[in-house]
């Protein structure tokens, strides 16, 4: 099987690029992807990290520069980031990560029907991105959630954004798309709301 693994970031020592987010999420989904690696071709792309093509382990880490984000704009991905922060406005700084986030998509595109699976690492707008591209290429994914920060004042992140991750919980059960979660309190939690929504819809 050969599986492309999409997320923001890894931490890891092999590369400066890969140590500046040392977080509990970097460091797991570096071990995620090291395990599935065992057993399947994994290449990880670590959308916020420029970084150079390396093998770590029992995966490669694909390169990612501007040049390569340059020659293979598009447009559809362009308009696609437009749309999305329209529906959830964010301060400048976020918009402009937004689009590029959705742009740097733009180059699986053409490869991603070489993997039989996506592995999507998180609720950002990567998540959105890279599932546009999976579902125009008509490529199966799953998504790993490693927590939820729509159901709680203590994370700092912008309202929009915490109404991303609830609209994304809602359209996952709507369209049966396989989600899986790192701890069994924040699948309860995400059951709950989705109970909650079914119940008012009735």
């Amino acid at each position: 099987m050969k599986v492309l693994l999409v997320t923001p970031y890894i931490t890891c020592p092999a590369h400066p690029a890969f140590m500046r987010n040392k977080t509990g999420f970097g460091y797991m989904v570096h071990d995620m992807a090291s395990h599935i690696g065992e057993d399947a071709q994994v290449d990880v792309f670590a959308v916020n990290s420029m970084a150079p093509a390396m093998r770590l382990g029992t995966f490669n880490v694909l390169k990612n520069n501007w040049a390569q984000f340059f020659s293979s704009f598009s447009m559809k991905q362009f308009r696609a980031a437009l749309e999305f922060i329209k529906k959830y406005p964010v301060p400048l700084s976020t918009k402009l990560r937004t689009i590029y986030q959705f742009c740097a998509l733009s180059r699986f595109r053409k490869t991603v029907t070489g993997y039989d699976l996506v592995h999507i690492h998180g609720c950002t707008p990567i998540t959105a991105a890279t599932i546009d591209v999976c579902r125009d290429m008509a490529v199966p994914f799953l998504v790993t959630l490693h927590g939820l920060v729509s159901f709680t004042d203590e994370v700092r992140l912008h309202d929009s954004l915490k109404q991303y991750e609830r609209d994304f919980l809602k359209d996952a059960a709507d369209n049966d798309y396989h989600v899986n979660f790192i701890s069994t309190g924040n699948k309860e939690t995400a059951e709950q709301f989705i109970n909650r929504l079914s119940k008012n819809e009735l």
